[in-house]
């Protein structure tokens, strides 16, 4: 990513199980990314695509959980997600993530 371009990334999760994605860490002191926060949007929406006309709206499901950084320096920052299940004061899965943090570079 570019020095103070924003990305996120993505997760799968079932939330109506009770489990969720947490940032469990950015490697990397200072860290070139900060974090902005999470928000879930629900498949729901998508899921009711293909039902047929008359079939009962399918409810509850997978979601996709999306953690928002913003690029603040230069260099790599690993970021850990854990995914915790209801309850859970440890993960039963984690996911790791690099971004690389390079410098705007303008052609004319």
């Amino acid at each position: 990513v570019s020095a103070t371009q924003q990305f996120i990334v993505a997760l799968r999760v079932v939330e109506d199980a009770g489990s969720s994605w947490r940032l469990a860490g950015i490697t990397e002191k200072p860290a070139p990314v900060r974090s902005e926060g999470m928000q879930s949007v629900w498949d729901v929406g998508f899921q009711n695509l293909e039902r047929k006309a008359g079939d009962a709206p399918i409810v509850g499901g997978s979601a996709t959980e999306m953690f928002l950084f913003t690029a603040t320096g230069l260099g790599t920052a690993t970021m850990t997600f854990g995914l915790f299940g209801p309850g859970a004061d440890s993960p039963s899965r984690t996911v790791t993530f690099t971004a690389r943090v390079s410098p705007n570079v303008m052609i004319c």
